[in-house]
């Protein structure tokens, strides 16, 4: 029996042709981009830990239509999961940042939990994966492949850390001497999507002249592109203490 493995918000119905009234994306894109931040977030915190009766992926839909949990019906799919909640879209179209991550985390953890107790599981799990995001400041990022290293000819190498904020997922590499950390630095920054990985990072390796070569997407059109960059010029610190710069 698989328990939950991929959660995700969406702003109306993705998949909508253009000109229908369930497209909700092309009005609200800030929302459903910040969305996905969210809930991989909480996702990271929750892990397996929830059985949805047979469900591996739960879909929440915004739908002006309904007004209440209660008033919605779970539809199920093979090993999927779509519950319609209810969702003010444009208050949450003026909010930015970590204002706009609260009230997508409020409205995600009260749906999984209603949806969980509905169901006669825990709910506890949930609310204290929720509090982990907020006890975080709802600040999301984590090493690329548990902190995989590459090596390149000399003493040097990288590993890759990937930040997702409400707006944009950043790439950023982490170079070492030996254990060392000397510096990071950003090399590619695109919108958020949901599942992102592969496609954030397809591969990196070091050129003969010594630069980092990343195989990368631009998730806004989904082209493949590559980013070459020196590691010269470095910030201080570990990746984790990049600061965005807009």
């Amino acid at each position: 029996m698989p328990n939950l493995r991929n959660l995700v918000l969406h702003v109306g119905q993705v998949g909508a042709p253009v000109g229908d009234p369930e497209r909700l994306f092309d009005k609200y894109p800030s929302v459903q981009r910040a969305s996905f931040c969210v809930t991989d977030h909480l996702m990271w915190h929750l892990g397996s830990k929830v059985d949805l009766c047979r469900a591996s992926k739960l879909i929440l839909r915004t739908d002006p239509n309904v007004k209440s949990l209660k008033a919605s019906v779970v539809e199920d799919m093979i090993s999927v999961k779509l519950l319609r909640i209810p969702f003010d879209l444009e208050a949450a179209n003026e909010l930015e940042g970590i204002e706009l991550k609260k009230m997508l985390l409020a409205s995600t953890t009260q749906a999984v939990v209603w949806l969980a107790e509905k169901e006669g599981l825990d709910g506890q799990p949930i609310r204290d994966a929720a509090d982990q995001v907020r006890f975080e400041n709802y600040q999301f990022g984590f090493y690329f492949k548990r902190g995989r290293s590459w090596k390149s000819s000399s003493k040097m190498k990288a590993r890759i850390y990937l930040r997702y904020d409400w707006d944009r997922y950043d790439v950023i590499a982490e170079i070492l001497e030996g254990r060392k950390v000397i510096g990071h630095k950003l090399l590619h920054s695109t919108v958020p999507v949901e599942w992102p990985l592969p496609s954030l990072v397809r591969q990196l390796n070091w050129t003969p002249g010594g630069k980092l070569s990343l195989k990368t997407s631009d998730l806004s059109t989904f082209e493949n592109m590559t980013v070459t960059s020196s590691v010269k010029s470095l910030n201080d610190g570990a990746a984790t203490e990049y600061i965005r710069i807009d």
